[in-house]
């Protein structure tokens, strides 16, 4: 990085002495002296380059560090916020009506022969409009969750607009019908009765963190395999989730060779237990279930390329597998039980006794959703909350099956999932961190190609300040210091 700030800043200089030269050759009325040109030099070796760089440093740094993770939780009331339409109001399917004439006020200029000018008011008429709505009613339909607010719908018309117009005589066009949409979403009534039923569904969202481990580019802490390209070229290594669909869901169930039945219950399930998980103990599991013989024959093989893949950066970005991640590889011969399993988790460190539990536990458990995974049962309660004047919601599980077992240490405490911590300052995370690789992260060279850009574009400002501060008188040109 000191080599290309250095760089920069010769060119900067370098640049600023060929425009005092150009400007001297060409006998511009600008020009920069040495003076001029030795402040300018100082400030910008002195003062810009310095200040850019260490900026761009730590902006840049930052970015490096930035990686995303799921957040899991859970619904909490499902509620609607009707509008009530009024002219120029809060609703947004509108029209022009009730024209009306603003007195717009100018001030004009006028020149007469002998180059003399005089201002006057020269105003005028316009005709404005107001914003009439098309219905009476518009409606956001909103989903509280752990995880924050989530519009399912904004301005709403009702079921049968027609019926509710504004205006009795004034029409809705049939694009603006479209537009807005009618009635209660589906996605909404749907979270509505799960919350009402006392069995509110499961919420996940990205998030960002920093990731130590995966910013440096020297630590002997990362995954490698041999076996990816092969796995890859096999078609076996199906790529780590990192997107949400439907608001706040996401598929964390992988199949490799196995096709369930219910491929939908499957992702529900996990889905309930990451939402408990994440509530309670800040995790994130993602699940691939595979039959495949070449697998069979080296399970150890195929989940050390996993981890490997799902933690690559080059292929996934700032969408790797993330610190509170727990991959968890379930091998079938059978389609219809656990013939083996494989577990790893985000972080080189810690887990370790659970990773082992996983690994023998699930050995022979049935193969379906509910049994492998888990039930998860929540109940709700309301805590008053003196300091912030407000009613907290909190949610409390129940669980049962192998998975969940595990991870919550049912049988043994030392099994259970202990958020690791990435920088050693978290108080809800457990270990020293990892906060020593700091020093070992630097800017990549394209963000570093573009700091020494910024610092020569902006010297280039400095050279142009210099040459605008004063002028020169060569023959034939009238100096402006005259």
């Amino acid at each position: 990085m000191l080599t290309l700030v250095v760089l920069a800043c010769a060119a900067a200089l370098a640049a600023g002495l060929g425009v005092k030269h150009l400007l001297a050759h060409i006998k511009s009325e600008h020009e920069i002296t040495w003076i001029e040109y030795g402040i300018g030099a100082t400030a910008i070796i002195v003062l810009l380059a310095p200040l850019v760089a260490f900026v761009g440093w730590h902006i840049s740094k930052a970015e490096v560090l930035n990686y995303h993770e799921y957040w899991n939780g859970w619904e909490l009331v499902a509620y609607r916020d009707d509008i009530t339409c009024t002219e120029d109001g809060l609703c947004t399917h509108t029209y022009d009506c009730d024209p009306y004439e603003v007195y717009v006020s100018e001030t004009c200029t006028d020149t007469d022969s002998e180059g003399n000018t005089s201002s006057h008011e020269c105003g005028h008429w316009e005709t404005r409009y107001r914003q009439c709505p098309y219905v009476d009613m518009e409606t956001n339909y909103i989903v509280q969750t752990t995880l924050g607010d989530y519009t399912i719908a904004a301005h709403r018309f009702p079921d049968n607009p027609n019926r509710h117009r504004w205006r009795a005589y004034e029409s809705i066009p049939h694009s603006v019908i479209e537009a807005a949409g009618t009635g209660i979403p589906q996605f909404w009534q749907q979270a509505k009765d799960r919350i009402d039923s006392g069995a509110p569904g499961p919420v996940t969202a990205r998030r960002d963190y920093d990731n130590y481990i995966l910013a440096s580019d020297h630590t002997i802490l990362k995954q490698y395999s041999s076996d990816i390209a092969r796995y890859r070229k096999d078609n076996l290594l199906p790529p780590v989730s990192s997107s949400v669909h439907d608001f706040y869901l996401a598929d964390k169930v992988h199949f490799v060779g196995y096709e369930p039945e219910t491929g939908v219950d499957w992702q529900t399930t996990l889905a309930r237990l990451n939402a408990a998980l994440g509530m309670e103990l800040q995790g994130d599991v993602e699940i691939v279930i595979v039959r495949n013989a070449s697998v069979d024959a080296d399970p150890d093989s195929y989940a050390l390329a996993l981890k490997a893949y799902w933690q690559d950066k080059g292929t996934f970005g700032k969408d790797t597998l993330s610190k509170n991640g727990i991959g968890i590889v379930v091998g079938t011969t059978d389609g219809s039980t656990v013939s083996w399993a494989r577990a790893f988790t985000g972080m080189p460190l810690g887990n370790e006794q659970m990773v082992v539990a996983l690994e023998s536990g699930l050995k022979g458990v049935p193969l379906t959703p509910a049994t492998l995974i888990g039930s998860i049962t929540t109940t709700y309660t309301t805590v008053n909350d003196t300091r912030a004047q407000q009613s907290r919601v909190i949610v409390r599980s129940r669980h049962t099956g192998a998975i969940a077992s595990v991870l919550w240490g049912d049988s043994d405490p030392s099994m259970r999932f202990l958020r690791i911590s990435m920088g050693g300052d978290d108080k809800n995370g457990h270990g020293s961190g990892f906060l020593y690789l700091n020093s070992e992260i630097v800017p990549t060279e394209s963000q570093q190609r573009w700091i020494a850009f910024i610092i020569f574009f902006l010297s280039c400002g400095v050279w142009w300040v210099a040459a605008m501060v004063g002028t020169t008188c060569w023959p034939g040109i009238r100096s402006r210091r005259d």
